[in-house]
């Protein structure tokens, strides 16, 4: 990357980001938003845990057998969400080891996910973790492929 586009694809980056975190936060209306942080209490992050999946592939395997056109979406989008994860943080730091990368891809996700669930934004999925990792993993390659 050229000392030119850097600032570019920095500005990506954060677009990307912002992005994301309206994807998978913020996908509410807001005033959804607003009652379900409002609403955060020990009893209600207790419920979120009850249905919370932390059994991998338990939810791809349900969806596959009964919801297959629904299973195909959510499976794309838990991986191309972040796939730009995988290509950027290599393309803007200085670790470039695969092992880097992945780490700190699950590391994102597994943030999202308690967050979804400690702010009831959503449900906090094992298999989103496994796919948004299959998404890091695939924008590696790529940006592996382009050096």
């Amino acid at each position: 990357m050229t000392k030119k586009s850097k600032p570019i694809v920095w500005l990506l980056f954060i677009v990307y980001c912002v992005v994301l975190i309206k994807m998978i936060l913020f996908k509410m209306p807001f005033n959804q938003i607003d009652d379900a942080i409002r609403a955060i209490s020990v009893g209600r992050i207790a419920d979120n845990l009850k249905m919370a999946n932390f059994i991998p592939f338990k939810h791809i395997l349900v969806y596959m057998d009964a919801y297959f056109k629904i299973a195909m979406k959510n499976l794309g989008m838990g991986i191309l969400l972040f796939i730009p994860l995988g290509y950027f943080l290599p393309a803007l730091t200085k670790h470039r080891q695969f092992k880097n990368v992945i780490v700190v891809g699950l590391l994102t996700s597994i943030s999202f996910e308690t967050l979804q669930l400690l702010l009831s934004l959503g449900v906090f999925d094992i298999d989103d973790i496994i796919l948004n990792g299959i998404g890091v993993v695939f924008g590696y390659m790529i940006y592996k492929s382009f050096r």
